[in-house]
């Protein structure tokens, strides 16, 4: 499960991924400009985008649609977190001129939409036990379709990009199985083995989110799992090459 560090890499990979992939109400978002960022920020817009979901009720999930200040892109990256993260991870709120993946999609040329997932976030928190991969998946699928339709944003897209992180892009696996509405895939951070090692730290740090002060109020049941504060370091960054900026910030998101 990759995760943000301070080097010089992260920067290359994202202008690399920029020359390979080729109605909700809302309100409108217009970020700061960071220190030394030239250019007029993208027009951002805050959603929650209704999902037909039988065992879920009015269901919905929060994104942010994010295009260029002048014009509207006809190519939209739908941008999907994985786990333990939410819309935070891809548009990166420290140094978002560097951090950014939005940022620097949008300075490109691309709209995105930086979707929570069904159960994280903004997003509605079924029961723990619907939660699965196969109503977060149909959720995604409705949201890819009312990005062609146009009513995410009032605006119908004529191509759409998944780009998954970790468990988004187990997300984009399956999708790209069975569906042909996602016109390319960027898949990150994710690969077909994980580390036995990594794994028993992952379960060891884990605990119920209800048990966390920054959750206790939600009223979230058992089965919402969240890991122990201070153990994020060691789960998702390379340490002698991480800023530790970003690994605190990451511990208060």
């Amino acid at each position: 499960m990759g995760a943000i560090s301070g080097h010089e890499c992260p920067r290359a990979l994202l202008r690399s991924l920029a020359a390979l992939v080729v109605s909700a109400s809302g309100f409108w978002l217009t970020p700061a400009l960071a220190d030394g960022e030239e250019g007029l920020p993208p027009q951002c817009q805050a959603l929650q985008v209704p999902v037909s979901l039988p065992q879920v009720p009015g269901a919905t999930l929060y994104g942010e649609l994010c295009v260029p200040a002048i014009g509207t892109p006809s190519r939209v990256q739908l941008l999907v977190h994985g786990a333990s993260y939410n819309s935070y991870y891809s548009d990166w709120p420290y140094k978002p001129n560097f951090y950014s993946y939005v940022r620097l999609m949008v300075g490109a040329g691309y709209a995105t939409f930086n979707i929570e997932r069904l159960g994280y976030g903004r997003s509605t928190h079924p029961p723990s036990t619907l939660s699965t991969i196969e109503n977060g998946r149909d959720a995604l699928r409705q949201v890819v379709d009312k990005l062609r339709s146009g009513q995410i944003g009032g605006h119908a897209f004529s191509r759409v990009i998944w780009v998954g992180h970790s468990l988004g892009t187990v997300y984009a696996w399956l999708e790209a199985s069975v569906a042909t509405n996602v016109d390319a895939f960027v898949l990150t951070g994710m690969l077909h083995a994980v580390k036995p090692s990594w794994l028993t730290l992952a379960f060891s740090d884990a605990y119920p989110a209800a048990a966390d002060p920054e959750f206790a109020t939600l009223g979230l049941d058992p089965g919402y799992l969240t890991f122990i504060p201070g153990s994020r370091a060691p789960l998702f960054y390379w340490l002698p090459t991480a800023d530790p900026n970003v690994i605190a910030l990451d511990e208060r998101l």
